[in-house]
């Protein structure tokens, strides 16, 4: 099986990647751009970016926005990165919900 990642975040590092594939096994990264506009409705706008068919999703940076991608995904599992400390840092796999 080779699984969906969209990823609303930085693009994978290939260390990520590695330590993705390791957990799951196959995926396709799909990395959708996000650009919202604080002062219109958040809901909206995230809800328009939300893929559904998704089987794991990386959220935006945005709190709120994360917690309403989650919500929107609510069938898939959440992927979350954080930096290594390394200098310059990488983003590597910080957990899988």
């Amino acid at each position: 099986m080779i699984y969906k990642i969209v990823n609303y975040s930085h693009p994978l590092s290939k260390i990520a990647k590695a330590q993705i594939t390791q957990e799951l096994g196959n995926f396709e990264e799909v990395i959708v751009p996000v650009d919202l506009d604080l002062d219109a409705d958040l809901w909206q706008q995230v809800d328009k970016l939300v893929d559904r068919s998704a089987d794991y999703v990386i959220p935006p940076a945005l709190g709120v926005a994360a917690y309403m991608t989650g919500m929107l995904n609510s069938h898939a599992g959440i992927i979350y990165l954080k930096r290594d400390g390394g200098i310059p840092p990488n983003w590597v796999l910080g957990g899988i919900i």
